[in-house]
């Protein structure tokens, strides 16, 4: 689990709201449809704004702690199961804005959570 300490500094980058550090939270994130055993993470962190990755990423970085990248977590291959207990999973869910759709060569440009 974070300490109080680094959970504060994710909170300082994507707010209170979008850190989750309980118990019941963490278990949330430990699985996907895989049939993998479960590891509960350190910590969630949802950012809002692509802006946000860097400074997720850094902090992890600089703090040593394994991250996974999580969507919605339906998937079947345990991509999103945290590797260890420390692991902070970034949860891209709220990154769910339409960027682009160009119609004329069929392609759109959204991010991750849509």
């Amino acid at each position: 689990m974070l300490s109080d300490s680094l959970a504060k500094e994710f909170e300082a980058i994507v707010g209170k709201e979008n850190v989750f550090t309980s118990e019941a939270d963490r278990q949330n994130y430990a699985y996907d449809s895989c049939v993998w055993t479960p590891r509960i993470p350190g910590g969630v962190v949802r950012p809002t704004n692509t802006e946000q990755l860097g400074p997720i990423i850094n902090l992890c970085y600089k703090e040593g702690l394994p991250m996974t990248v999580r969507g919605a977590g339906t998937n079947l291959s345990g991509g999103t199961i945290p590797d260890t207990t420390d692991t902070i999973v970034i949860l891209t869910t709220a990154l769910n804005r339409i960027l682009e759709i160009n119609e004329e060569d069929l392609y759109a440009i959204v991010e991750p959570g849509v």
